[in-house]
């Protein structure tokens, strides 16, 4: 007696403790529950790689600060800069495609309408800089793809050495900090040598052409990098020597890529053929990953051997029920269900409702349109046809008539959405409750349409000019002007402007409230005027303590003046006539040297279309 009692304790221990083996149709752990009924065969799902979003700002070179008015302007282009303190090209549609990539085929960009460009070699190499949309994580793997072509180019941008690539392959290499650089860091070589905590990332070999050709790799980091720098290897061969003087190895690049695989669960369905009756039916399941296995389930309990992704029901003499397909991968696991009827002999009614301009197919295919009660045989299959009662109700639908008006050139929207320009009759669907759309008959009538018109003289002398009009326009009872700053509602008043040039609209209204608006500009245009002094004291003793031109009678959006120092540096540039130069660099805090300084203005006359080009030079003196 004590030995048996022994044994029924440890079988119960045994029970309590077992783990639920989840394909063999078993209740292994003796909690009553069978494989997928037990909550420890519970699923939780297959993951697929795809790609992360772009972790790379402006990776086109197509948004800018500035539009790019020669070479060396990267500062120009929206989140780009340039590493060290040389000076990468910035190429744009908008104004400036460097004479090299154009003669070589590279320029335009075949995507997008701007590129970045470098020169490379031992004694200048530049190199591209940017700050990321997030940091990089440790330990996570990255790919990194770019276009890049190239043609070699001399320090304006010009084709030299005939064109002819003499350089070997290039190492493109890709370089990370943890620090997001506001400024160049000093030196004109690779990252490494400009300053602490850059690290190269990554390269790829480039066989350099006239081509673009997309290139990339893939790595890992172990610090959390916050900005990129590209261009070339910290040491180049000796064929990136110039052979002719000022004459480079220079590469283009456009469209970077930086992305890191993000884990989604994978799609997963179960697609039916063929029916029970017919002794046909066939289940297929599918999933959008590799290298797993499969395992059939009938109301969650395994059916042993069905480890394929078609389970054939008719086949196996598998009855009705809720079929399940899991998929197992490295130690996860995804399912799916369908629900399998089965589809015996049966008799049903049903009831349908049609409105009286439609009709009705029974499943034999007989059309019917009255009202009704209907029996029909319904084929589900050689074994299993059923017996359907199908009750009719038509519905009738309404009707009637309105009228309404459209002006002239103007649309109107009847209710079903129609937009009418011209009078006529027109049917309208409305939408019922029932189900059952009612017709309008719509007449549409030409309404008294007026024709807005108008011309004026002019006296006195600019700035004040007095306008007098008189008004053209017909079939109308009422009259809006509109004047730059004011209204007014007389037949034809008088004005006058101090603002030189503008636009009168007139608005005609006739007495079935339509309207038809004119327009007319006029200008009295300031003479051009164009002066720059030559020099200017910036000492804080409050005379002469700014320099820029004074222009008079020109487009203001047409404006741009820039001035440089004697090395070709830009150091100052504006768009705005009223914005003076107070002796700095680049508007910071630096102030240049005492000399003197190249500037050059464009502009354009008010009337005129073509753009003049000022140039000369100033003396700063302190």
């Amino acid at each position: 007696m004590r030995l048996f009692i022994t044994l029924t304790l440890l079988l119960s221990v045994l029970q309590a403790t077992a783990q639920e083996i989840c394909d063999n149709g078993i209740d292994d752990d003796g909690n009553g529950l069978i494989d997928l009924q037990d909550d420890q065969c519970l699923c939780s799902g297959v993951s697929v790689g795809l790609p992360s979003d772009n972790l790379i700002p402006n990776p086109g070179f197509e948004e800018f600060n500035c539009c790019p008015a020669n070479f060396a302007q990267i500062y120009c282009d929206e989140f780009w800069q340039s590493q060290n303190t040389t000076s990468p090209d910035f190429h744009h549609e908008c104004d400036y495609l460097g004479l090299t990539g154009l003669d070589a085929g590279i320029l335009p960009p075949p995507s997008g309408e701007g590129a970045a460009g470098i020169i490379t070699s031992p004694v200048w190499q530049e190199y591209l800089n940017t700050c990321l949309s997030e940091p990089l994580v440790e330990g996570l793997v990255y790919t990194f793809e770019v276009d890049i072509a190239s043609a070699p180019a001399n320090e304006t941008m010009e084709t030299c050495a005939g064109g002819d690539i003499w350089y070997s392959d290039f190492e493109l290499t890709l370089f990370g900090s943890t620090d997001c650089l506001e400024n160049p860091q000093i030196g004109f070589g690779c990252p490494t040598d400009n300053g602490p905590g850059w690290q190269v990332l990554g390269s790829v070999t480039y066989s350099p052409g006239n081509v673009w050709t997309t290139v990339g790799f893939s790595f890992t980091t172990d610090l959390p990098i916050q900005s990129l720098a590209l261009g070339g290897p910290c040491e180049l061969p000796l064929s990136y020597e110039s052979i002719e003087q000022f004459c480079y190895p220079y590469f283009y690049f456009d469209d970077l890529l930086l992305t890191t695989p993000l884990n989604a669960e994978a799609d997963m369905t179960i697609l039916s053929a063929g029916n029970l009756c017919d002794e046909n039916a066939v289940l297929t399941a599918s999933i959008e990953a590799d290298g797993g296995t499969w395992q059939w389930y009938l109301d969650d309990v395994a059916l042993l051997g069905e480890t394929s992704a078609t389970l054939s029901l008719s086949a196996q003499d598998y009855p009705a029920g809720n079929y399940t397909a899991v998929y197992f991968l490295d130690g996860n696991c995804q399912s799916v269900s369908t629900d399998v009827s089965d589809q015996s002999e049966f008799t049903a009614s049903s009831e349908v409702t049609i409105c009286s301009n439609e009709s009705f197919f029974l499943p034999d295919g007989t059309q019917v349109g009255e009202s009704g009660s209907y029996e029909v045989f319904a084929d589900n299959g050689e074994l299993c046809d059923s017996l359907l009662t199908i009750d009719l109700t038509v519905l009738p639908i309404g009707e009637g008539q309105t009228t309404l008006g459209v002006c002239q050139g103007e649309t109107l929207v009847l209710e079903d959405g129609q937009i009418i320009t011209e009078a006529g009759t027109y049917t309208v669907v409305l939408n019922a409750t029932n189900g059952c759309d009612s017709l309008v008959t719509t007449t549409v009538e030409a309404l008294t349409t007026p024709q807005a018109l108008f011309s004026f003289t002019s006296s006195g002398s600019f700035p004040n000019i007095t306008l007098e009009f008189e008004n053209l326009s017909t079939e109308a009872t009422e009259y809006l002007w509109e004047f730059p700053g004011s209204t007014s509602e007389a037949i034809e008043p008088e004005w006058q402007t101090t603002s030189g040039v503008g636009e009168i609209c007139l608005t005609a209204i006739s007495e079935d409230a339509c309207t038809d608006r004119f327009c007319s500009s006029f200008g009295f245009v300031e003479e051009f005027s164009f002066y720059c002094p030559n020099a200017f004291t910036p000492d804080n003793d409050g005379l002469n303590e700014a320099f820029g031109p004074v222009v008079r009678g020109y487009d203001p959006d047409s404006y741009v003046f820039e001035i440089w120092n004697r090395w070709g540096d830009l150091i100052f540039r504006t768009t705005s006539p009223q914005e003076r130069w107070i002796g700095n660099d680049r508007g910071g805090e630096y102030y240049v040297q005492d000399g003197v300084y190249t500037w050059q203005a464009r502009v354009r006359p008010l009337g005129e279309a073509e753009v003049l080009l000022f140039a000369g030079h100033v003396v700063l003196l302190r």
